[in-house]
């Protein structure tokens, strides 16, 4: 595998969200045709995460070509989604994300959450995921122990 496309650098905790710290490496800045393609397989439902960046509303619409870190962001919150729907399906739910830049290729990742260790996980999957994504290798992330996997921190 070639260099990773992100690394957590620093997480913190707040008692509503949680802020990383996100080094992106140069070759892996941007989201390509490829990997959206890839994510979407596995993630259908990114396409229809609101997102108020741009001149549109949907994440789907400007995932290739936006920045690695804001799918990241994205990532994790439909991750953490998936999760809260295992822990109660009858409630919506709603979290939401904020990415920056902070300079020298590194960017700023908030998300907003239900349980901490599951925000932490999730944005630690996400960016597996995203690495396979660009990698576009089998196999295919079984997503469904992925989530079984966040769900059993909240229990924890």
């Amino acid at each position: 595998m070639r260099d990773q496309p992100l690394s957590l650098i620093k997480v913190t905790v707040s008692p509503d969200s949680v802020d990383a710290v996100v080094h992106v490496n140069p070759d892996f800045s941007t989201v390509t045709e490829s990997l959206a393609r890839h994510m979407l397989s596995v993630l259908p439902a990114l396409s229809t995460h609101l997102c108020v960046n741009g001149p549109h509303d949907r994440f789907g619409q400007m995932m290739a070509g936006t920045s690695t870190a804001h799918l990241l962001e994205h990532t994790a919150l439909e991750l953490m989604t998936q999760e809260a729907h295992m822990n109660n399906p009858a409630v919506r739910v709603l979290f939401e994300g904020h990415t920056s830049s902070i300079g020298a290729g590194d960017m700023r990742v908030v998300v907003t959450y239900a349980d901490d260790l599951v925000a932490l996980s999730a944005l630690q999957q996400a960016a597996g995921l995203i690495a396979w994504g660009f990698e576009g290798s089998a196999p295919t992330p079984n997503m469904e122990r992925l989530v079984n996997g966040l769900h059993a921190l909240r229990r924890a």
